[in-house]
């Protein structure tokens, strides 16, 4: 307390030797003092003394200095009070620097006692006020704020870090700073200023986003449309993945900048004071690539954070780290504030180690006992200038557009570049609606069959909502301030209400395929919205066989014609005794309904060139008659493939636990469906035939969805071709050719062998092993027909001999061991109720030669074999002979070793085929070729657990394999006459 009475009296000294030092010169006592100290150019009280320059600078000021330090009082580094220079300032405001000085302030600010620091700080204000000494003003007042705070960077409802002195106190303190600072800078002493009093100013900086236009997005050069084949089709393949429909990282947005582009900053300023803090200038200090921040002021209320904007500009490519602040708060130096987002608070040792002066120093050298501090920055990345694409304008009014099912739409983008610089050289198209979202989950369902998942796939890859027109990479291209235009295409399907179109846009100025390293990506969006309505709905299917013959003008009535078009079905108009061949192809029903409130024409053309055309009314339903050829496929149990590749396996089966005899039929209706569609894929649509199609705008067209089309065990049976085709003829020896010829297959083509269909055989590319037999005999009506008609009876004569011909052919790849069974009978007899013929002493009036049931060799795979019975009519009358093969036994295939020799376990019938057993050892051979052997053996052996293991895999899912049997599809009638006198 003696020390400080003793400034008491310093200060009426001083008040004393000011007024007689001003009487002396003839001026104020207040403003000769501060002209006079400003004229010998001291900051301090040494010319109010008129001492020595020496005792006054340095011992006053180290007097009071000791004075404050001996009772603890928390002042900032004396040594930035004597720093000359900007650099010497900045040294102490680096991050460390910042660190160790809180860390001293927080072990000097629990030592001594509160109100006795208070009190000598007011009388060092007083007693620099009395020099007067305007850097000593701004110091102790300074320091007095700062030893009245709490020192801590609050959390939410946590620390209390209200000061110790009455609000009134903080504003005179306020006042008085800035006061003086505002004296000096009219004295021209601009490098007086105080040290403002709370560390942790800054309290977080963060970057707001960017406008989703405006978001670079980072992307690796993969994902390029150029970088790999598969890429290509980034545009309409779904199943590739597309990094741009993706969620963006969140992170790696908000902190890419763009060079040239301001960016929105939030700066967090903390003020635990009960006044006004004055922020004349505040802006960002940063480092490592140019960047320009805006200036901005403000004023921070008491006792509260807040937030303000301030704007950032990049001005060239390259990584910027925000590290802080540069403030200038009215009356103190502007310095740079470090980022403490963390609440934080000193935790103080409760025991008393030590007491003086030396217990301070003594803590400072301990570790602080309070949390680590640990300032923080944001690292950002600029990248090179970047356009700025909008949508200028879109053919559709109001973003919405109205289409029928099946029916696509062309609709146009205007793009415009508002960039004056940069140039858009890269630019890519996505495309989201809403039936994409339910596939999706559809696809993720468990429980879905391999037949749905392909739907759905298939509506995914091939059915897109939205997709882009052809356009060359040339036109990807909008210059700076230009316009390009580009085409899309809508398709109206159930369930599309929304659609998105999203184009990403990029400046990379290199050719895409010398893109090294990452690139961003800007991103534009036009969201529309679509009302489907129904067009031509497919009402039910039917596929029935044709029996007998046809006659031509039947044909060309099957369906009605548009008064524009000649005739449904094209062909030549044959004779009217002409008739047309059955058994290649069957027929094909629909019952079709027009749903929209207008005429429409509905047109069918099969891949055979037969055209129909329908014209059904308003709400009308009318049935299409098309004949389609009938299907043969060599593996129509085969695996249902998957469309996306993800999703690709060797052996694909239904989770659901069904039966192998319905998972066989569900792959053979998968399989014969997908051919007939096939065969339907070159033309089935609809037009409109009103003016603007019943809505007052241009004709509409579109295409006609058969996919709901499912089919039943009777039509498989009445669309496929069997295995095995069976033809029977007859033959009479007295002219030594065949009468009339008859195929009658079950389920197949009349085609005989594999070199007579050759030329009449195409190949299904949709159906893997699929081939469809188009004879000639099937379309041409300008052929006669007669020739080959399984309804013409062969005619023979009583008591003469004749031959009964039947050709076995085999259409598999694998041989079969057949069983052939001749069937005889009566003609125009029902069926017994078991399914058999009543032969109602059938012996009594036909004769044969042999027996009717005969073992035939091994039949090769695509080879034929002729039985051939002879016959004699005892009576007159009709016949029918039927016939029906049967596999005696089932062929197993041959395994063969590392070098193609058989295993010398296959078995060859007497019939011909495979030999008998082979040894393939002898005995007293060489030592190498017993190794050999050997090796060849244990090939072999894997080989066989391989094929096992691998038909054990399909038994499980399609059931073990059976005999199978085949029959005629229909008699071969037969009639017998009185021989000619």
């Amino acid at each position: 307390m003696v020390v400080r009475e003793l400034v008491s009296v310093l200060i009426g000294g001083l008040v004393e030797a000011r007024t007689r030092g001003a009487a002396d010169v003839g001026i104020h006592p207040a403003a000769g003092l501060v002209a006079l100290n400003a004229v010998n150019g001291h900051t301090n009280g040494a010319g109010a003394l008129e001492l020595g320059e020496g005792d006054i600078e340095y011992g006053v000021d180290a007097f009071l200095g000791l004075l404050c330090k001996t009772y603890g009082v928390v002042s900032f580094n004396e040594s930035a009070q004597k720093s000359k220079t900007a650099d010497a300032a900045s040294a102490l405001d680096t991050d460390s620097n910042v660190i160790s000085r809180i860390q001293d302030q927080s072990a000097v600010r629990h030592f001594g006692i509160h109100n006795v620091k208070t009190n000598i700080l007011r009388a060092c204000i007083h007693f620099s006020e009395a020099l007067p000494d305007f850097n000593g003003v701004l110091k102790f007042s300074s320091d007095l704020l700062r030893t009245s705070g709490s020192g801590v960077a609050p959390g939410p409802r946590r620390e209390d870090a209200a000061p110790m002195i009455t609000r009134e106190e903080q504003v005179r303190l306020a006042n008085n700073i800035s006061k003086t600072s505002d004296l000096a800078q009219r004295l021209g002493l601009g490098h007086l200023s105080a040290e403002y009093w709370d560390e942790f100013l800054i309290r977080e900086i963060i970057m707001d986003s960017l406008p989703p236009s405006k978001t670079p997005i980072e992307h690796s050069k993969n994902v390029l449309p150029g970088a790999t084949t598969a890429r290509s089709s980034q545009d309409v393949n779904p199943f590739i993945y597309n990094p741009f429909s993706r969620t963006s990282d969140k992170v790696a947005v908000e902190r890419t900048l763009v060079t040239g582009e301001a960016a929105k900053f939030r700066i967090t300023l903390q003020n635990p004071y009960d006044i006004d803090v004055e922020i004349e200038s505040i802006k960002l200090d940063t480092e490592g690539a140019k960047f320009e921040s805006s200036v901005e002021s403000t004023i921070l209320g008491p006792y509260r954070t807040q937030i303000l904007k301030i704007f950032g500009t990049p001005l060239e490519a390259g990584a910027v780290k925000v590290t802080g602040a540069i403030v200038r708060v009215r009356g103190c130096r502007e310095r740079r504030f470090p980022i403490f987002p963390q609440p934080w608070a000193p935790e103080t040792d409760i025991k008393i180690k030590g007491i003086g002066l030396g217990a301070i120093e003594k803590n400072k050298i301990l570790p602080p006992p309070g949390p680590v501090l640990k300032p923080d920055n944001i690292e950002l990345k600029a990248i090179s200038a970047q356009p700025v694409v909008v949508i200028q304008s879109t053919s559709l009014p109001q973003s919405s557009v109205m289409v029928l099912e099946g029916e696509r739409q062309v609709f146009s983008i205007t793009l415009c570049n508002l960039s004056s610089t940069t140039p858009a050289d890269l630019l890519l198209f996505s495309f989201q609606d809403s039936t994409q979202g339910p596939l999706q989950t559809a696809l993720s369902h468990r429980d879905a069959t391999p037949i749905e998942l392909y739907e759905y796939e298939l509506i995914l890859a091939k059915k897109q909502a939205l997709r882009l027109r052809k356009v060359s990479d040339a036109k990807r291209y909008i210059a700076p301030g230009g316009t390009a235009t580009f085409e899309f295409e809508i398709l109206g399907k159930p369930g599309l209400t929304n659609g998105t179109v999203q184009i990403d846009y990029a400046y990379l100025g290199v050719p895409q395929a010398d893109v090294t390293g990452l690139f961003h990506t800007r991103q534009v969006c036009l969201d529309l919205t679509i009302t489907v309505n129904a067009s031509i709905e497919l009402v039910r299917a039917d596929i029935l066989p044709i029996q007998g013959a046809i006659s031509s003008s039947l044909w060309s009535r099957s369906s009605s014609s548009s008064s524009s078009t000649s005739s449904p079905l094209e062909p030549p108009q044959p004779e009217s005794d002409e008739v047309l061949a059955n058994d290649a192809q069957c027929l094909l029903l629909m019952d079709l309904r027009n749903a929209w409130p207008s005429d429409m024409a509905v047109r069918f053309e099969t891949s055979e060139g037969i055209v129909a055309e329908e014209h059904i009314l308003p709400g009308n339903t009318n049935r299409v008659i098309l004949p389609i050829p009938r299907v043969y496929l060599a593996d129509p149990h085969g695996s249902i493939p998957a469309l996306n590749p993800s999703r690709q396996r060797q052996f694909v089966v239904s989770s659901s636990r069904i039966t192998p005899e319905v998972e066989r039929a569900n792959r053979e209706a998968f399989w014969y469906r997908e051919r007939i569609l096939a065969s339907l894929a070159a033309d089935a649509s609809w037009r409109t035939l009103s003016a603007g199609g019943g809505a007052g705008g241009p004709p509409r067209k579109g295409t006609l969805e058969l996919r709901g089309l499912r089919l039943t065990p009777r039509m498989i049976d009445a669309v496929k071709i069997d295995e095995v085709g069976i033809e029977i003829s007859v033959e009479s020896s007295s002219s030594g050719s065949p009468t009339t010829t008859s195929t009658i297959p079950l389920s197949s083509s009349t085609t005989t062998d594999t070199e007579e269909s050759e030329s009449h055989t195409t190949t299904a590319a949709a159906v893997p092993n699929a081939v469809t037999t188009t004879t000639s005999d099937n379309i041409n009506y300008s052929t006669n027909y007669s020739s080959n008609n399984t309804t013409t009876k062969n005619t023979i004569y009583v008591d003469d001999f004749a031959r009964i011909r039947v050709r076995v052919t085999n259409r598999t790849d694998q041989p079969i061991y057949p069983t052939i069974r001749i069937m005889p009978s009566l003609g125009r007899r029902p069926p017994l109720g078991n399914g058999a013929v009543s032969t109602l002493d059938l012996t009594r009036k036909l004769a044969w030669n042999g027996t009717l049931q005969r073992h035939l060799p091994l039949l090769a795979a695509r080879s034929s074999a002729d039985v051939v019975l002879g016959v004699t009519a005892l009576c007159r009358g009709e016949f029918e002979v039927a016939a029906s093969v049967e596999e005696t036994r089932l062929w197993m295939p041959v395994v063969l070793g590392g070098d193609g020799v058989s295993d010398g376990k296959s078995k060859r019938g007497k019939d011909g085929g495979v030999g008998d057993e082979v040894e393939e050892e002898e005995e007293g051979e060489e030592t190498q070729k017993k190794r050999r052997e050997r090796e060849m053996e244990r090939e072999r052996a894997r080989a066989r657990k391989e094929r096992e293991d691998t038909k054990a895999m399909m038994d499980a899912v399609l059931g073990a394999k059976e005999r199978r049997i085949w029959h005629s599809r229909y008699p071969c009638l037969v009639s017998v006459r009185d021989p000619p006198p």
